[in-house]
């Protein structure tokens, strides 16, 4: 996949150069910059699942630099991918 192909999966990021102000120093922003790094490594993401993917590395990502309040952001992704909520509550709320 390309990062362009990857646009398709992204909520918050949308090709920017920087990151909307409106989203700065906010959940969203976390949730944004996983995104624009995932974009910017296209090959890391199952082309099977891609949709499923991107919720994997979207949650490590932002485990990886908040690793007792990702939940908060997450919490917000999953509103965006409803059908995979029981996958990322098995998986994450463990």
């Amino acid at each position: 996949m390309t990062p362009k192909d990857l646009l398709e999966y992204c909520y918050y990021y949308k090709g920017e150069a920087s990151i909307p102000a409106d989203f700065d120093r906010k959940p969203e922003g976390k949730l944004w910059v996983a995104e624009q790094f995932i974009c910017d490594h296209p090959n890391i993401i199952d082309k099977n699942n891609p949709r499923r993917s991107m919720l994997d590395y979207v949650a490590s990502y932002v485990s990886k630099w908040d690793p007792y309040g990702f939940r908060t952001p997450m919490e917000i992704y999953v509103k965006n991918v409803p059908d995979l909520r029981p996958y990322y509550e098995a998986t994450y709320n463990s």
